[in-house]
Parts: structure tokens; C-alpha cells; sequence
């Protein structure tokens, strides 16, 4: 499963208000910190509940999408820098990475990725 150093969005700053408590997290090792919150479901759901009380754009964002759960960029525009996810803990992983600047995790088993930008096709989400 890859890690990637990525371009950041146009406008990008760090999204962490709310995050504070991971910030010790997001320094270790991608793979541990996907290990982490498979461990940790308490932590995936402090995460999740963070990502839902945004009230600006643009920003980081994760959402579930039928079975799957997509990570990326959303601006008034829509979603851009999309990954999607099977697995919530590597969801999260990703949205925490992405949201300090720190790259993105990718599992290569994973159906759709724009890490170009390129707008969400389709995109039936807000």
C-alpha cells in the first residue's frame, strides 16, 4: 500500500482545527498509523465526528458513499484530489494525512483516484 507525497489544492492550508489530539499520530509510519485505528474504533469515530461538524470550504472532507468511502478536497465546486476507500481505517488514514499536509495513503486495491484534481464524475454528493 503506497504513500504518496501529493501537489496540494490550490488554497490549501492544514485542516486540523479539531484534530489536535492526533497530532502525535499522523507523525508515525502510514502503516501504523492504519494499524492504529483498526485497533482503535473510538478513535476512527472521533475523527469521522470531526470531519462532520465543518462548517467552511474549501477543506478536507470524508464521507461514505454506498460500501465505499471517499476522501478529498471539497470546494463549493464539488470534490477534487478524490481517493477512494473499501476499508474505513484506511479512509481515515488518508483524511488524516491529507488534512496535516502530510500526503496521502493510497491502497492499491482501491476502484477511483484523481490525484490530479480532476472533478469527481458524477459526483452525487452535495
Amino acid at each position: 500500500m503506497p504513500y504518496e507525497t501529493i501537489q496540494l489544492p490550490v488554497g490549501y492550508r492544514p485542516q486540523i482545527l479539531g484534530l489536535n489530539y492526533f497530532q502525535s499520530i499522523v507523525e508515525l509510519p502510514p502503516v501504523d498509523i492504519v494499524a492504529y485505528f483498526r485497533a482503535n474504533p473510538g478513535a476512527v469515530e472521533k475523527v469521522l465526528e470531526q470531519c462532520s461538524d465543518k462548517r467552511y470550504t474549501p477543506s478536507t472532507a470524508i464521507t461514505q458513499l454506498g460500501d465505499l468511502y471517499k476522501v478529498g478536497w471539497f470546494e463549493t465546486s464539488g470534490w477534487r484530489f478524490v481517493y477512494e476507500f473499501k476499508d474505513l481505517s484506511e479512509a481515515v488514514t488518508d483524511y488524516l494525512l491529507f488534512s496535516f499536509g502530510k500526503g496521502r495513503w493510497r491502497s492499491s486495491k482501491d476502484p477511483w483516484v484523481s490525484p490530479s484534481g480532476e472533478p469527481y464524475p458524477n459526483d452525487p454528493i452535495d
